[in-house]
């Protein structure tokens, strides 16, 4: 089960969206949660950056489970809450859908990637970026 925790997160959020896929062997639903750069300064690409490289998301392709030391999500009143250790890394609301799956699965995928189509919602704009040659960063995160 997801952990609440009703403590206000620290200030440092990436910009994210959480979405629903469809697993390709099985058809049912996998929670995804995309982190995209708010623009392409040198700032908010660091950030990013920074994010990958706190969650240990894979970016040479690989799919790992991330170590639950440094990647936690919450869920409470339809707003999901990605960590990295005790700091609150990205916020973003979800519907239910995507809280179903995760709970179903036991896990959800996060995808870190540099294109700031990745904003847009739908899956379509993901599965271009995905399927294209962009550097992507991937990781699993199971619940506890």
């Amino acid at each position: 089960m997801l952990r609440h925790r009703h403590d206000r997160p620290t200030a440092r959020l990436i910009a994210g969206r959480t979405a629903v896929g469809f697993h390709p062997r099985d058809g049912r639903p996998v929670a995804v949660w995309v982190l995209h750069p708010t623009s392409q300064e040198p700032r908010a690409v660091a950030e990013l950056s920074r994010a990958i490289a706190d969650l240990g998301l894979d970016e040479s392709g690989a799919l790992p489970t991330l170590d639950p030391e440094r990647a936690d999500v919450t869920a409470a009143d339809h707003w999901a809450t990605l960590w990295t250790g005790e700091d609150a890394l990205a916020v973003a609301p979800h519907d239910e859908l995507w809280l179903d799956a995760v709970l179903d699965r036991g896990w959800l995928l996060v995808v870190a990637g540099w294109s700031l189509d990745l904003r847009a919602p739908g899956n379509d704009v993901l599965h271009r970026y995905l399927s294209g040659d962009a550097p992507a960063g991937l990781g699993i995160v199971r619940l506890p």
